[in-house]
């Protein structure tokens, strides 16, 4: 379904009807010996989700058939409880996706959806539950696993299933705008098949669609801001593009710190970058594109920088972690 929609919705936003998800969920925390002895207390805790469906990240969950971009609140008590599983607040955004045989999905934001649990239909929409296994708490003072239940109520609302991530007809920032087909998929880096597209905010906060590109060679930069090599690399680029004798443009994906590269990147932070680099290509907000593309396809040695070079068809061509020169960029265009 999630493929349908993708090829079918309309660019309009907000719709009049797009599918919503509501729902209330609890945590039951329990646990172990060595976790009591600690301090540990068995409490529970809830969310109150309130979701409207999202078209723009389907990266994040490539097995859903619907996924939901959902405002989270926890009642100010209950927060006690989640303090003592985790050094961090309750983040407002969260993720949910379902699929076909009720599958139920979560992650925070910008993270890969993983299964949780299943969602039965029942009186009152979707009874929601699932079961982890013990887990280590975050300071190793035992374990502790989590007992999930609660209702979803899917629904039909306006809103806008893109969140401000359609393209625009005509970029303000004058890249190049080829109005691509629609794109559902496969989500995976692999060379010799097509590039997944995702759309990403530049500078002048415009959605920019990856496959608008095409027709013209591309090297897609995912770097990091306090990145060394990253920092090289984007000093280099303008000189070794204007040394190419083909169309050639480079989108840097960019992510702001190798500490946590998956928080969206703001506005003010690809004007620092362009700034920085008097760089004239485009330099776009990752949020999470990146990080998933170069986790799955390189596992344990993905990095940053990551460079991958597609052709004027949107095959990828050679993909690799690190920078030593542009010279391996001019050598895989060379060959064609």
């Amino acid at each position: 379904m999630l493929a349908a929609l993708l090829a079918a919705c309309a660019p309009e936003a907000p719709l009049d009807d797009i599918p919503t998800l509501d729902a209330t969920l609890t945590w039951a925390v329990d646990f172990d010996a060595e976790a009591e002895a600690a301090g540990r207390v068995d409490c529970s805790y809830s969310r109150v989700y309130e979701g409207e469906l999202d078209l723009s990240s389907p990266w994040q969950c490539p097995d859903c058939d619907q996924m939901f971009r959902a405002e989270v609140g926890m009642p100010e008590p209950e927060r006690a409880c989640f303090a003592q599983i985790s050094e961090a607040p309750p983040g407002p955004l969260e993720w949910l996706g379902l699929d076909a045989d009720g599958t139920w999905y979560r992650a925070p934001e910008n993270y890969a959806l993983e299964v949780q649990g299943v969602a039965t239909p029942d009186d009152d929409g979707l009874a929601v539950s699932y079961e982890t296994d013990w887990k280590p708490l975050y300071d190793g003072a035992g374990e502790y696993r989590l007992t999930v239940t609660g209702q979803a109520l899917p629904g039909m609302g306006p809103g806008d299933p893109w969140h401000g991530y359609f393209p625009a007809e005509t970029y303000t920032c004058g890249w190049i705008d080829r109005d691509a087909p629609p794109y559902t998929g496969p989500w995976t880096l692999t060379e010799g098949a097509r590039l997944p597209d995702g759309t990403f905010h530049d500078r002048c906060d415009e959605a920019v669609r990856l496959h608008d590109f095409a027709g013209r060679w591309l090297i897609i930069d995912i770097s990091a801001m306090d990145c060394g090599p990253c920092q090289n690399a984007a000093f280099e680029a303008e000189d070794f593009l204007a040394s190419l004798d083909v169309p050639v443009t480079q989108i840097t994906l960019l992510a702001p710190t190798l500490e946590y590269p998956i928080r969206t990147t703001t506005s003010a932070e690809l004007d620092a970058w362009v700034d920085a680099f008097d760089i004239e290509q485009p330099v776009l907000a990752d949020r999470g594109w990146g990080y998933r593309m170069g986790v799955d396809h390189f596992q344990e040695r993905f990095g940053y920088p990551t460079i991958i070079v597609v052709g004027p068809d949107l095959i990828v061509r050679e993909a690799w972690v690190g920078f030593t020169g542009w010279d391996l960029v001019a050598d895989v265009i060379d060959r064609g």
